[in-house]
């Protein structure tokens, strides 16, 4: 994913140019007001690496209707008003702190109450999300992953929501950690595929394990570069096993899923990087391993290793350095120590 962060929107009372609007962000379509519109429709939002995320306003009731085929998958989560969505012969009611899954294939349609309806949208590209799922399970799907629709159970609601509104945050930064924001996408899709029910659920939900030489092999990877693997896929290409296979045997192995040895082995190297004599850069550093100067990252740094990273960083600091003409990470450092 390589495309850059941009900002584009609209706020428009003419139903052909919204419905405009929403076909070069989603699909093409028929946007339909009830009555002739008062008050203008906002969407404002964000296209990072073939990822949208929209912000969508209606105080007026419409209804609204996909083609068939697109080529997004979209994931709504209800901030005002109710609509009736509807697509392949189902229909489902959406409401506030609903999230709710419309799939690539299928008519869409929506319906909203007399009050509008607003929401946060996140469409995501079929390919990616498909092709995700073709490595998790180790061979291209028979057919694209249909999502039922439904509202998501509150708990999986929740999580999606954290890490939607995570992962827009990383994607708006001036310097996104890719690293991580890669990390929060496959995560993403991995809560969706195995805890909402769809068309590949036998197969996405298997217990299936990798054999102990290839799990072994996959935490070797992690611990010697998780720089260049990234994300437990691209180690599951490289060895040629389905990454839910390669995750279970890792959990079985460790008692840690993968996430957690991406974590620490990006701590061990942020740490070996620190500890070498020479003009290395604090902030850098940590950017280059994916993290940043926050409390969470200090926390778990001290709990690693027994000390601050200012502590394990200052004796290789050259004397002759004058400290301020470095990134100051001493005082925010200070401050997590007291807490």
């Amino acid at each position: 994913m390589t495309d850059s962060f941009r900002n584009h929107g609209i706020h428009s009372k003419d139903p052909d140019e919204i419905s405009t609007f929403i076909g070069q962000i989603y699909s093409g379509n028929q946007f339909l007001p009830h009555h002739a519109l008062k008050q203008d429709v906002s969407i404002v939002g964000q296209t990072w690496n073939r990822i949208g995320f929209y912000e969508f306003d209606s105080q007026l009731p419409f209804s609204f209707v996909t083609e068939e085929i697109r080529s997004s998958y979209l994931f709504l989560s209800c901030t005002g008003g109710n609509a009736t969505r509807s697509s392949n012969k189902r229909t489902t009611e959406c409401a506030s702190e609903d999230v709710v899954p419309t799939s690539s294939m299928g008519v869409a349609k929506c319906v909203s109450g007399n009050q509008g309806f607003s929401h946060l949208s996140l469409v995501v590209d079929a390919d990616e999300l498909n092709g995700f799922l073709a490595q998790w399970v180790g061979k291209p799907l028979s057919t694209p992953v249909q999502f039922e629709l439904r509202p998501l159970s509150p708990e999986v609601a929740s999580e999606w929501n954290v890490a939607a509104s995570c992962l827009r945050l990383m994607a708006s930064m001036n310097s996104t950690p890719d690293i991580a924001a890669h990390a929060l996408l496959e995560h993403m899709f991995k809560l969706l595929a195995t805890r909402h029910p769809n068309n590949h659920s036998a197969l996405l939900t298997s217990e299936r394990y990798a054999q102990e030489r290839t799990a072994r092999a996959a935490i070797k990877l992690i611990r010697q570069d998780p720089i260049q693997w990234k994300t437990l896929s691209a180690i599951a290409h490289r060895l040629a096993c389905p990454t839910s296979e390669l995750e279970n045997g890792i959990l079985r192995l460790t008692g840690k899923k993968s996430a957690e040895l991406f974590y620490e082995a990006r701590l061990d190297c942020v740490k070996r990087t620190l500890s070498t004599d020479g003009n290395h850069r604090f902030i850098a550093t940590l950017r280059k391993y994916g993290f940043s100067l926050s409390d969470r990252f200090v926390r778990a740094y001290r709990k690693r290793f027994g000390e601050l990273p200012s502590t394990t960083y200052r004796p290789h600091i050259r004397q002759e350095v004058d400290l301020g003409k470095w990134d100051q990470p001493f005082p925010v450092l200070r401050t997590a120590r007291r807490g």
